[in-house]
């Protein structure tokens, strides 16, 4: 149960349509694409399909369990059968030897891949599936769907399913298409990359490609990660927000570094109590980006971690105020931890939407000059 998990990760989405299917035509699709067991004396190594939030052994949904207010909640099944590969070698040598022990005729290539194809099949009837859960929380009001991975592999199989049993498709959440709903496009459009080190910015490609956008404009989430560090430290952890509430935010223990350009992507990860942290300051001046910072957010008595990437701004490792679990109310809890990532998410924007403001303000030079001295006296404190 991912979602009520005390940790959890997550990709965020928009659907390119409003949902307009009555509670039946939903149920009636969700069902056409429900998780199905994998047969004991099949072939297939994989089954993917939706079970209910709450019970990964349910694919029944009586009752339109899928349904809870404005969100469609469902969670995707995935098993998977694997066998060795010391598993299926020790077979095919098996067999091998006793096919030369019964044959004086030399056994040809095109036998030996069938025995291991036959060996391979054999065990794979024998191997017990492994099953993840990786849940899908659908605002049908504002279109935004969370999914509770974030790997690339599985989040495109997740669109597959998605796709196939709803009929729209799904677009993730990057820094840039966020900075798009603020406005001034042209202004977006011809941003180049800060130069933290020499405090210059190098030529940056547009397109108007959506697939090629999330690497081009990668930048803009790297140089938020660096903002937002930078602010925390020099305003003693406290940043504005709305009133009445303060927030203070502050890094956490870890940094991930890495060399983006060319063909060798090394990555530094630098631990330890990183508003100290000359490691990462040292890897900057190197001209290593900042791929992921560890993040903890104060709002009144709401406690926030998390992990937040550059490129898709996926949260990991997120932890929330805590939700007790009640068998008897799951649907209470279920938009207790809805209310908490809301909320997160609501100040999450709001850091963003300062940073972007600041971006396109004709003032962002001195505050690069600004970071730029904050580097440097971090790495001689």
């Amino acid at each position: 149960m991912g979602i009520f998990n005390r940790s959890v990760s997550f990709s965020r989405f928009k659907t390119t349509k409003h949902l307009d299917f009555s509670r039946e035509e939903l149920l009636a699709k969700i069902k056409q694409n429900t998780f199905r067991e994998i047969e004991e004396q099949s072939d297939d190594e994989l089954s993917i399909g939706w079970v209910n939030l709450t019970d990964w052994m349910d694919n029944k949904f009586e009752n339109a369990s899928f349904s809870k207010g404005e969100f469609i909640t469902l969670s995707l099944r995935v098993d998977k059968r694997k066998v060795p590969k010391q598993a299926i070698l020790s077979g095919y040598r098996k067999r091998l030897t006793e096919r030369y022990s019964e044959e004086e005729e030399r056994i040809t290539k095109e036998e030996k891949n069938d025995i291991k194809q036959a060996i391979t099949a054999h065990l794979l009837r024998r191997a017990i599936p492994t099953t993840q859960t990786y849940d899908m929380i659908w605002n049908t009001k504002t279109n935004e769907v969370l999914f509770t991975s974030t790997s690339e592999k599985l989040c495109l199989s997740f669109f597959e399913v998605f796709n196939k049993t709803f009929g729209c498709t799904l677009t993730q959440f990057f820094p840039y298409s966020m900075a798009e709903k603020q406005g001034n496009n042209l202004s977006l459009k011809q941003l180049n990359a800060t130069n933290f080190v020499h405090g210059t910015f190098s030529n940056t490609e547009h397109s108007d490609n959506r697939t090629e956008l999330p690497d081009m404009k990668r930048f803009l989430g790297q140089e938020f990660l660096i903002w937002l560090w930078c602010m925390s430290d020099t305003t003693k952890n406290r940043l504005s927000i709305e009133e009445p509430e303060q927030l203070e935010a502050y890094i956490g223990d870890k940094i991930t570094l890495e060399t983006l350009t060319g063909e060798d992507n090394e990555k530094v990860i630098c631990h330890g109590q990183t508003s100290e942290m000359s490691e990462a300051i040292k890897a900057i001046n190197k001209g290593k980006k900042i791929t992921s910072i560890e993040f903890n957010i104060t709002v009144e008595d709401r406690d926030y971690t998390f992990t937040l990437d550059d490129k898709w701004f996926n949260f990991k490792a997120c932890k929330t105020p805590k939700v007790t679990l009640d068998k008897e109310d799951m649907d209470g809890a279920f938009f207790e931890k809805i209310y908490f990532i809301n909320d997160l998410m609501s100040i999450f924007k709001h850091l963003f939407d300062n940073f972007i403001q600041e971006r396109l303000n004709a003032s962002w030079q001195t505050k690069v000059n600004a970071i730029i001295s904050w580097l440097h006296t971090k790495v001689e404190d």
